[in-house]
């Protein structure tokens, strides 16, 4: 302020200074009167020290845009794919449970993003072509570290999410989140088709190591098969009345054995009677004879006839009985049972027969010519002559003997049973011993088959499995579209740009104001004085202005202050635009760029051209010289 500004603030009246007090009272009894009051008087120190304030504020926020262009861009690119449960995998055993969906789903993110993965990707994408290598075309110790280093920074970039409509449909998100916008699509398609690749491959692999190992599963479950039926049959071999499914068969054995034998007791004691009864008739029919007597010509003899129908029909009976007392021995059958029931029926038919033909054979007289004829077979001769009881004694000498084969036979049977009852008997004393080992015998043959079942099983659901997978089948995969990624960055954004750097401008010329205010020492007021002095104005003389300070006043405000607000905000604002367009529309930014380049450039090359041209007339004048 000069000086004769503060002459005129102390020319002023006292009644203007009185009348501004009153109004200044009255202002204090409005609501918010101290809020406005020192929004007042922010903005009249704003205006005050409005170059404090702009200047600081466009450096600021140009520096503020400026450095933006080098802040680190981050740029964003996604894909997606699909992967289905095939029904074949949904049957694979749980021994298989390595290849199943659920296993998938719980390492699918770590999959996609393990250096192992990401080393095979950036392979794929050439990215280690430049990388130093050994003579043999290997990489080489610092080139393995470099490409593992960059392995490990690119799976960092990409993160996986996924969703799953049902239980067997996954949707898998790739995401690239990185500073590369044109690695971002590339990297994200390899890392898909990379992780599909390798993926079928590891089942394949995963399914034939199953396989293997099922198989010798197998094998030896079927040796162990074969064992344990051996020994169970050796068991049954040695033990053939033990069933360890049913105990109590020794017991119903025992006494249907038991019933036989007193069958076979009673028939015994029946036959020994009618033995007895014979022997007894026998005795009481006639004398008999005592020596032979044999003629040795043709005379007369009486003889007794026994057709080749009575021999056969005997015979007959003999094999009966012999084929009951087989089905009773052997196969335990009763007399009840069907087969022994017309094995008996057929016995009293061919008793009968034989009754009958024995009354219809005759006693005849023949010569010895006739009998040394041939017919010795059906002629019995007695050592005596013919007696009237002589055929009754014959008759009785055939049923005695009939009898004596029934008992014999009989005797074998009860031979048999007494046998089987000792076997039975030594077989209950120790069941508890010899039911247990059968019983572990048939338990293991059991859980050998079991076992054989389920390795079969396993065999049968995982070669389809091998064969699905040979076939481009077992785990779906869709690859859909290809990765999509944006030249804009996801960050910074260039809202939070311009903020920031207004921001910080406004903060800068605030700074700046407030440092303008406390370094200030001029008057700008009367009532600044007053207050300064603690005196009050009397009157203030206003400011003499000559002509030369109009003329220097004029030409700042209408000439160096647009120019100088103008430059300001020219550069501001261009450095803004510049930050703005690196960000929504980088190639226009780009093109830009290269602009000052290209004109530098092409005076380069302008200069460069003049330059040769006047060598060139040189050279020309210095030949026509």
């Amino acid at each position: 302020m000069t000086r004769s500004e503060t002459q005129l603030g102390h020319g002023r009246s006292g009644s203007e200074m009185m009348g501004r007090t009153d109004v200044l009272s009255n202002d204090d009894d409005r609501p918010f009167a101290e809020i406005r009051k020192n929004i007042q008087d922010i903005l009249r120190i704003i205006v005050t020290h409005r170059w404090a304030f702009f200047v600081p504020f466009c450096t600021v926020a140009t520096a503020a845009f400026l450095m933006s262009l080098y802040y680190p861009r981050t740029y964003r690119a996604t894909t997606i794919f699909e992967r289905r449960n095939d029904p074949i995998v949904v049957n694979l055993p749980n021994a298989a449970g390595a290849a199943s969906f659920q296993y998938f789903r719980s390492t699918m993110q770590r999959d996609l993003t393990s250096p192992e993965y990401m080393v095979d990707t950036i392979d794929r994408m050439k990215l280690t072509e430049s990388f130093e290598k050994n003579e043999d075309g290997t990489l080489t110790a610092a080139s393995l570290a470099r490409r593992s280093s960059l392995a490990r920074g690119l799976g960092s970039h990409v993160s996986v999410s996924t969703s799953s409509p049902s239980a067997h449909l996954d949707i898998v998100h790739l995401t690239y989140t990185g500073p590369d916008p044109q690695m971002g699509c590339k990297l994200l398609d390899e890392v898909k088709r990379t992780y599909i690749r390798r993926t079928m491959i590891w089942i394949h692999d995963f399914l034939k190591q199953q396989r293997d190992y099922v198989a010798d599963q197998l094998a030896e479950a079927k040796t162990i098969l074969n064992g344990s039926r051996r020994f169970a049959t050796q068991m049954r071999m040695d033990h053939p009345y033990i069933n360890p499914s049913d105990p109590g068969s020794i017991t119903t054995g025992i006494s249907q054995l038991e019933m036989e034998r007193r069958e076979l007791q009673r028939r015994k004691r029946d036959y020994d009677t009618s033995k007895g009864e014979l022997h007894q008739l026998l005795a009481t029919v006639g004398p008999a004879p005592v020596g032979p007597t044999l003629p040795t010509d043709d005379t007369p003899v009486m003889v007794e006839y026994v057709s080749d129908m009575t021999v056969e029909l005997v015979k007959d009976l003999d094999d009966i009985d012999k084929q009951i007392a087989n089905l009773r021995n052997i196969n335990r059958m009763t007399d009840q049972h069907p087969q022994v029931q017309s094995l008996i029926k057929a016995r009293h038919r061919v008793n009968d027969e034989l009754n009958h033909q024995r009354e219809q054979d005759q006693t005849v007289v023949v010569t010895s010519g006739a009998i040394e004829a041939g017919q010795s077979s059906s002629i019995q001769r007695l050592n005596a002559p013919a007696s009237p009881w002589h055929a009754e004694r014959n008759r009785l000498k055939v049923q005695l003997a009939s009898l004596e084969t029934k008992i014999k036979d009989i005797d074998l049977s009860l031979e048999k049973t007494d046998a089987s009852l000792k076997h039975l008997y030594d077989a209950k004393n120790g069941i508890f011993q010899h039911q247990e080992v059968m019983e572990e015998a048939t338990s293991a043959v059991s859980k050998a088959q079991s076992r054989r079942r389920e390795l079969d099983s396993m065999i049968a659901k995982i070669d389809p499995a091998i064969e699905a997978i040979e076939n481009g089948r077992l785990l779906q995969f869709t690859e859909g579209e290809a990765a999509r990624g944006s030249s804009i960055p996801v960050n910074p954004k260039s809202t939070t740009i311009l903020l920031l750097a207004i921001l910080a401008g406004v903060a800068a010329g605030a700074v700046f104001v407030v440092l303008a205010e406390i370094f200030d020492h001029v008057y700008r007021s009367s009532a600044h004085v007053a207050k300064s002095l603690g005196l009050p104005i009397l009157d203030a003389i206003d400011e003499i202005v000559t002509s030369q300070d109009r003329r220097r006043r004029l030409l700042g405000h209408t000439v160096l202050a647009p120019l100088m607000v103008s430059a300001f905000l020219f550069i501001t604002g261009f450095a803004g635009a510049m930050a703005y367009l690196s960000i929504q529309k980088p190639w226009t930014y780009e093109k830009l760029r290269t602009v000052p380049l290209k004109t530098l450039q092409y005076f380069t090359i302008h200069k460069a051209t003049t330059s040769d041209s006047e060598l060139v007339a040189m050279v020309d004048l210095q030949d026509k010289l």
